[in-house]
């Protein structure tokens, strides 16, 4: 069973997440934020030049102003509204951002690993670049912390969901969804789509 912490600003050092009582693996001790996107947004300022994270960072503002808008598409970038009135983020017909609503207001954000991986599982450049204009965009409107970002840890070889010190494995083999409950100070874990331990299970089969 899942657990998850709210972790303020005071506590953000000591914050952990378990699967029944166990340490979860799906994160390490150490990683280096990726310095392509600002960390601050600068309102009226695009966060980056690629056109196709632009225009999706349009399309979650506009669901987020309350537009009637369903469907928004620009390249191998899409988004639409959800039969449950939620907001997903396509990249290559591939979720990657699901933003739900509760009483008209952003509820959680769930994180996907999309479709497109490198030769370790990772979210590859291009997903990481959509998911951390994405992120940039959502701090800046305070409906997740501003820092939070996609970032890569060369040590572990592994791309994390990171905040400071706390950090969620994103990996085809390890978590491939990491919600994040709406808050716009806080670094609180919602819902996950563990997949290590099945994985796990059936190399032990073998």
């Amino acid at each position: 069973m899942l657990r998850f912490e709210c972790v303020g600003e005071s506590k953000r050092a000591s914050a952990r997440f378990f699967i029944d009582n166990t340490d979860s693996e799906c994160y390490g001790s150490k990683v280096s934020l990726d310095n392509s996107m600002p960390l601050i947004h600068t309102p009226g300022k695009r966060r980056t030049n690629r056109s196709g994270t632009n225009f999706a960072i349009q399309a979650v503002e506009e669901y987020l102003s309350g537009s009637t808008e369903r469907f928004w598409e620009k390249g191998n970038t899409a988004a639409y509204v959800d039969d449950d009135m939620s907001l997903v983020v396509t990249l290559v017909d591939k979720p990657i951002l699901r933003i739900t609503k509760k009483d008209q207001k952003p509820e959680e954000i769930k994180i996907y690993s999309g479709g497109i991986y490198d030769e370790n599982g990772n979210p590859t450049n291009l997903t990481r670049e959509r998911l951390n204009g994405l992120l940039d965009a959502l701090g800046a409107t305070q409906v997740i912390p501003q820092d939070v970002r996609v970032s890569y840890d060369p040590d572990y070889k592994m791309v994390y969901v990171v905040r400071g010190e706390e950090k969620v494995a994103l990996n085809k083999s390890y978590c491939t969804m990491v919600g994040l409950k709406s808050h716009p100070s806080e670094f609180c874990i919602g819902d996950m789509n563990i997949v290590w331990k099945e994985s796990r299970k059936h190399n032990i089969s073998q």
